[in-house]
C-alpha cells in the first residue's frame, strides 16, 4: 500500500543535493575519517537523489528544487535560495475568488478579513 501517494495540491520540495561537506570532514588529518565522510556523503546524496526523483515522479503537482552545496538545515545554509524558491512557488498559486463576506469561515460578513477565507485553486 502506498501511503501519501496522492497529493492533489501544489507542492514544493527542496532538497540539498549534493550536500555540503562540513569543514571538519574535509580538514581532518586522518585519511580514514576523510574517506569515511566522503562515502557517507555519497550515500546520503544517493538517497536524497532517489527521494527527490520519487517525489517528482509520484506527485504530478510537485515543484522539486535541488540546491547544490546546502546542508541539512537548507533554510539556514541557503536562506536566500529557499526564500526565492518559495516566493516563486507562491506566485504560481491562484486564489479562488475574492472575499465576499460569505467565506468558508462561516461568518457573514467575514470577520477575519483576508487571513483565512480563501482556498488555493487547483
Amino acid at each position: 500500500m502506498k501511503k501519501y501517494a496522492n497529493i492533489p495540491v501544489p507542492a514544493l520540495a527542496i532538497f540539498a543535493i549534493p550536500h555540503f561537506q562540513p569543514k571538519w570532514m574535509a580538514d581532518s588529518a586522518d585519511p580514514k575519517v576523510r574517506e569515511a565522510a566522503k562515502a557517507s556523503l555519497a550515500a546520503i546524496d544517493a538517497l536524497a537523489t532517489r527521494q527527490a526523483k520519487a517525489f517528482e515522479d509520484g506527485v504530478p503537482t510537485a515543484h522539486v528544487v535541488r540546491l547544490s552545496g546546502a546542508d541539512q538545515y537548507v533554510y539556514l545554509s541557503n536562506e536566500a535560495d529557499v526564500l526565492r524558491e518559495m516566493k516563486s512557488f507562491f506566485s504560481t498559486l491562484r486564489l479562488q475568488g475574492r472575499l465576499t463576506g460569505n467565506g468558508p469561515c462561516g461568518f457573514s460578513p467575514c470577520r477575519v478579513a483576508e487571513r483565512h477565507c480563501w482556498r488555493p485553486a487547483l
